[in-house]
């Protein structure tokens, strides 16, 4: 069964602060209501004493069509 996504949010976020990067797939609605698949790449990076979340999101929908 898949996770509610206010709680799968969560434990990704748990997972990136753990892990200090994460390469994942979600989900994500675009304004006109269809949901599109996206491959996320998050890192967190340490910079004058901040941190810093760096989120690199793309579309993978092509990908997905393909049977990948």
């Amino acid at each position: 069964m898949a996770l509610p996504s206010a709680e799968k949010t969560l434990e990704t976020i748990a997972t990136i602060q753990r892990k200090k990067a994460h390469l994942f797939e979600w989900m994500m609605r675009r304004r006109d209501g269809k949901d599109i698949p996206i491959e996320v790449s998050a890192t967190v990076v340490e910079m004058n004493g901040r941190i810093i979340n760096i989120i690199i999101s793309r579309d993978i929908s092509e990908r997905k069509k393909g049977g990948a």
